[in-house]
């Protein structure tokens, strides 16, 4: 497998991983889906609960969100290294015809 190919299997899974974080904002069931829509303390238990439901799927986005950007620079950064490999192998064939 060739470093391009490489990046861009990288890119695409930084799609998928960005993708599937923005998604996680879609996966609310609201305060009634804990029984936060009830009376008293077990109303009140399924607010909170929903609260921390609420926080965590927003870490779990900015961390998908995180890992996708990194995984893109790391595919930038991979065709950068390409690019650079067949510079150089394009420079030392030359050189190696204008020697022999």
């Amino acid at each position: 497998m060739e470093i391009d190919q490489v990046a861009d299997r990288l890119a695409a899974a930084a799609d998928e991983v960005s993708g599937a974080g923005s998604r996680l904002g879609l996966v609310q069931p609201g305060p009634a889906g804990f029984a936060g829509d009830g009376p008293g303390q077990l109303g009140a238990l399924g607010r909170d609960l929903h609260g921390l439901w609420s926080a965590a799927l927003a870490a779990r986005e900015r961390e998908a969100a995180g890992h996708g950007a990194r995984l893109t620079d790391l595919a930038g950064a991979l065709r950068q290294a390409a690019d650079g490999y067949r510079q150089v192998d394009d420079d030392a064939h030359r050189r190696h015809r204008a020697v022999g």
